[in-house]
């Protein structure tokens, strides 16, 4: 009876790859690793801007992400809707 309730679901399809396509699809010039592996750097409580992430990819990362936004100061404050909603470069893909 317990296994009529809840049929096992299929299984979740993993690509295992993605980070080898993402590197071949946005190369950093600058990175040192040829490997298809990537230099990561995580997002850090005000400290992932855009001039951190830009020095990091001249120092060879290939995937930077940006700071978490608040979104109750997203919504209430409008300098920091300008701080993080402001014009993209192309550097920061």
């Amino acid at each position: 009876e317990e296994a009529t309730r809840n049929p096992p679901s299929a299984p979740i399809p993993i690509d295992r790859q993605w980070i080898a396509k993402l590197l071949r699809k946005y190369p950093n010039p600058n990175s040192i690793r040829q490997d298809g592996k990537a230099l990561v750097v995580a997002p850090m409580v005000d400290q992932s801007d855009l001039p951190f992430r830009l020095l990091a990819r001249r120092y060879g990362a290939n995937l930077c992400f940006t700071p978490m936004i608040h979104s109750r100061l997203l919504v209430d404050s409008q300098a920091y809707r300008s701080k993080f909603l402001g014009t993209w470069l192309s550097a920061d893909r």
